[in-house]
């Protein structure tokens, strides 16, 4: 969609960045492989950031319950 082209290039942008890292290793050769390889990775970053903030978001819910408690604790008083 048009709206979405921005970020769609961006995603590009990225996708060739970490194919030519690949590339560059000297571990991985054919075209294919190496598209395979960087998805595999940007998926695996991916799912790591998703992971560390779902993390990040059950520390606060667990932040939060605790304040709503004493609040709750102090208002009986």
């Amino acid at each position: 969609p048009p709206d979405k082209q921005k970020e769609l290039r961006e995603a590009s942008v990225q996708l060739d960045a970490k194919m030519r890292e690949i590339r560059g290793s000297g571990k991985v050769f054919g075209s294919e492989r190496i598209a395979v390889m960087a998805a595999l990775n940007l998926t695996y970053e991916l799912m790591q950031s998703s992971m560390s903030s779902s993390g990040e978001e059950q520390k606060l819910s667990k932040l939060e319950a605790q304040m709503d408690q004493i609040l709750a604790a102090k208002e009986s008083r």
